[in-house]
């Protein structure tokens, strides 16, 4: 679902084979240094996590791979980090980037898609003012046309699966939570107020200014917790990682996940344990350092380079 173009055909390197994946880790050792990443998505193919093997052994560099909850298989995860355990033992430098919060995206009337992406009455707004497109959907007449029309997501899998899924779905306000409960979510609020999960999305997209959002986590929080997010971050062959902070910035602000790793988990967090503030920065400044071949960062120790913050207590 989210390697895919707007057509819905794999990206040509979803379907890579290992001699082409081989031959980019050999370039990497014929250049002398360098670290490799890669996203994949998993399908359940042990052949899959061969060709990573095989290229970490080849390129003779460490070599990272993105790791997180699939709401389909919640429990996916614990077999991939055991496979990564196990390259490890067998002197593979292979490690697993995980993340303390959902992934997902981000929905508004002046963001990338909303749940009205793909109705055509939508499309033919889409291009108005902010102003103007409040005044249409806010319009009885054009707010009846299109949540009785059906949407044209053929072509476009991401929504056509964002569509059957509300109950992933949640109101994100000024005071972001990202461990939201069940009885949070659209559908729950929608069947709360005897509406379709639809019409619940026109009412919060056009209340107030029409800068409201809704927060769509499709990965990394399928058990509605992020317990087993913790359980991946305290493993010991994984990293802190996918935080985009200049991608995709009309749909998620991943940025801030580095922000949220000490407000939320080493502070905030109320729906489970927490973690230790010195865990917080060792797991971001040296850990991800020493993943990429930096072993002098991150360390409070004579001759290394230790640029060092000094932070005032992270109350509110």
């Amino acid at each position: 679902m989210n390697h895919q173009t707007a057509d819905g055909q794999p990206t040509p390197t979803l379907t890579a084979e290992l001699n082409e994946m081989v031959g980019i880790a050999r370039g990497v050792k014929a250049a002398g240094s360098g670290v490799m990443q890669v996203v994949t998505d998993f399908k359940g193919d042990d052949n899959e996590f061969e060709i990573l093997k095989e290229m970490a052994r080849q390129s003779d560099s460490p070599l990272s791979v993105s790791v997180a909850q699939h709401h389909r298989v919640t429990d996916g995860w614990k077999k991939i980090l055991s496979s990564i355990e196990e390259a490890n033992e067998d002197g593979i430098k292979l490690a697993a980037q995980v993340c303390g919060r959902p992934i997902g995206v981000l929905f508004g009337l002046e963001l990338t898609n909303n749940p009205f992406s793909a109705h055509p009455s939508f499309i033919e707004i889409s291009d108005l003012p902010l102003e103007e497109k409040l005044s249409q959907l806010r319009d009885p007449s054009f707010r009846k046309r299109l949540l009785n029309e059906k949407p044209e997501v053929a072509n476009n899998p991401f929504l056509r699966q964002a569509h059957k899924r509300f109950h992933d779905m949640y109101v994100l306000d000024e005071n972001p939570d990202y461990e939201p409960l069940p009885s949070q979510s659209i559908k729950a609020i929608a069947i709360e107020q005897n509406k379709s999960p639809l019409e619940l999305c026109l009412d919060i997209l056009t209340r107030g200014d029409g800068k409201e959002m809704i927060y769509y986590a499709f990965l990394n929080y399928g058990e509605s917790s992020l317990n087993p997010a913790k359980e991946m971050m305290e493993h010991p062959n994984t990293i802190l990682g996918l935080g985009d902070g200049g991608a995709h910035c009309g749909s998620i602000c991943d940025g801030s996940f580095t922000t949220h790793m000490l407000t939320h988990w080493t502070r905030g967090r109320s729906r489970g344990e927490k973690l230790e503030l010195p865990w917080g920065f060792k797991s971001h400044c040296q850990d991800t350092a020493a993943a990429v071949g930096l072993n002098d960062r991150g360390i409070l120790a004579p001759r290394v380079l230790k640029p060092t913050s000094i932070l005032s207590t992270l109350e509110k």
